[in-house]
């Protein structure tokens, strides 16, 4: 039903992808080489114009080919992820009192507050504990089964669970309870002060799945609230975690497929992050509805981020969405009502769902700039260089935008073939679509402009434009009509004094009759820009990709990720 491979890291299977790494790092080596002994000087920059400029794929630069989509993650749920039911009758039951536990059951032993699960089984709480802690201690071959019963854990020196071995840890939030865990915030001590671990409330150091229909409140006054070193899977259950550093962590993956999701962030809402393992660091969301709060990315990815369903209300003071690599969308819903960029990622590959995003800078945004200029509280500076092989792909799906920068703004190459977009900017020097390479339109409908439009489809484009200048004010109707013939509708969300509009119904050359409202605006001709004069302030244009440095990172001294 979820196909997909949940991989753990293998001893062998790690030479081998160090050896492929070093083998492509000097090939990439090499090719970068031979490139620079090829190169000539770099071309003087264009002044700015203040009509929409054309893209050209012979000005585009060499390294504007987009990598490869095709990624290899996907999700793969086993029974014992699904399996959120339990036998009382053969469960060992733990009773939670004060600063005291009692155990009913073998593989199990409370001392004082503090209960050790040390082999595979299932294993019921209940009652509040005000002091203490559950520590799953098994054998790397255990699952251990973790059934939250109207539970309410507090650690006053560190973290409520803290599973430091096993194979998984099932989480079952029980039919009907409400449970919590809580850290030592200010006392909090690692129980490993080499690895600094654990560090979240609740810190898991193999896979973790979690399901059931219960509810959960984590509270994480220290760092993270939720935390695995491999593989965290969301199945279902009302999860709300206010965490003063990430609300939701897996540093392999994280995928959700069902479930309700309250994060509150100080830093990040769902991280995924393995740097040193490229098949790893990656977030898939199949479903569940996420309310996330977020200081620094809303969702944060060092690999791919695939979004095939579910429902996301994002707000945050950097991304929304981050990931190093590729971000794929085919289905669900994305609001994200407060960000510095709205999408980032080398490449974005949008063919479904439904996206509204407002941005104080770029709204999609393939490479990027300096994210220090955003309101993250120094966390900015996602590591992109301002140059390689970046691209925007869009083929279908619902995109509305609003963005204080570009638009939709690639380092590479734009290829629109499907879909509904409307991109709306409201500052100058920008474009609401932005390309350092070629900008192809072959199919789907756009809106576009604001303060500027930015670039036309030209290179490798099957259907046409009409550009407008005029005054849309914000909450105005545009209608592109021919002989009669409604072509293109939209209620601009911004005051638009520029406008460029294309649909499949638009041909070049072709006469076409631009109303605002009711009023007849004017009558242009596709393909051609600015012949309405009093065109704006100057285009985004070929090489207004928005580069930017790195910056700063997260502060020196900062919690461990």
């Amino acid at each position: 039903m979820h196909p997909q491979t949940l991989s753990r890291e293998k001893t062998m299977h790690t030479r081998i992808r160090t050896i492929l790494t070093l083998l492509m790092a000097a090939l990439l080596a090499l090719s970068a080489l031979t490139a620079c002994g090829a190169a000539g000087s770099p071309a003087p920059s264009e002044p700015a114009t203040n009509a929409p400029t054309a893209s050209s794929a012979a000005s585009a630069p060499a390294t504007t080919t987009p990598a490869s989509t095709t990624t290899a993650q996907a999700l793969e749920l086993k029974d014992e992820d699904l399996d959120a039911s339990w036998d009382a009758t053969t469960a060992t039951t733990i009773t939670l009192s004060g600063t005291s536990a009692t155990v009913e059951g073998a593989g199990a032993a409370a001392a004082g507050g503090i209960v050790t699960i040390t082999t595979a089984g299932t294993y019921v709480l209940s009652g509040t504990l005000s002091d203490g802690s559950i520590e799953v201690a098994a054998t790397q071959n255990d699952l251990v089964h973790l059934v939250l019963n109207g539970a309410s854990i507090t650690n006053t020196k560190g973290a409520a669970i803290y599973a430091s071995q096993c194979d998984k840890l099932v989480l079952t939030l029980a039919d009907g309870t409400h449970n919590s865990v809580t850290d030592g915030g200010a006392a909090f001590t690692y129980a490993d002060a080499v690895e600094e671990e654990p560090n979240a409330a609740l810190f898991v150091k193999d896979d973790l799945s979690i399901n059931g229909t219960g509810a959960l409140n984590v509270q994480a006054t220290w760092n993270n609230g939720i935390q695995t070193k491999d593989d965290l899977l969301l199945v279902s259950g009302t999860l709300t975690v206010d965490a003063v550093h990430h609300a939701l962590v897996g540093h392999d993956s994280v995928g959700a497929v069902g479930g309700t999701y309250e994060l509150v962030a100080g830093a990040q809402g769902v991280r995924a992050n393995k740097e040193a393992d490229a098949a790893a660091g990656w977030i898939i969301i199949e479903g569940g509805s996420f309310n996330v709060t977020a200081t620094d990315d809303a969702l944060h990815a060092t690999n791919d981020i695939k979004l095939l369903g579910g429902d996301l209300q994002l707000a945050t003071g950097d991304d929304g969405i981050h990931s190093d690599t590729n971000l794929i969308i085919s289905d669900g819903s994305v609001t994200v009502s407060e960000s510095y960029e709205g999408l980032e990622a080398a490449n974005i590959d949008i063919q479904g769902g439904s996206l509204d995003v407002i941005s104080s800078d770029d709204g999609l945004n393939a490479a990027g700039g300096a994210d220090a200029s955003g309101t993250g509280g120094g966390f900015g500076g996602d590591p992109f260089a301002a140059s390689g092989n970046y691209s925007i792909t869009i083929g279908g799906g619902s995109i509305q935008l609003r963005s204080g920068g570009d638009g939709i703004d690639s380092n590479g190459p734009i290829t629109i073939s499907g879909g509904t977009i409307y991109s709306y900017i409201d500052s100058q020097a920008n474009g609401a679509i932005d390309t350092d390479g070629s900008f192809a339109v072959t199919g789907g409908t756009l809106v576009y402009g604001g303060s500027d439009v930015g670039v036309v489809p030209t290179t490798g484009s099957t259907q046409s434009y009409v550009y407008v200048s005029g005054s849309f004010a914000k909450g105005s109707i545009v209608r592109v009509e021919k002989a009669g013939q409604l072509l293109i509708e939209a209620t601009v969300t911004l005051d638009c004094p520029l406008l460029a509009l294309s649909s499949p119904d638009i041909a070049a050359g072709g006469s076409y009759e631009v109303y605002s409202g009711d009023s007849l605006l004017a009558t242009v001709t596709a393909g051609e820009g600015g012949g309405m004069g009093g065109m704006g302030g100057p285009g985004g244009g070929m090489g207004g990709g928005g580069h930017g440095g790195p910056g700063t990172g997260i502060p020196a001294g900062a919690l461990p990720q």
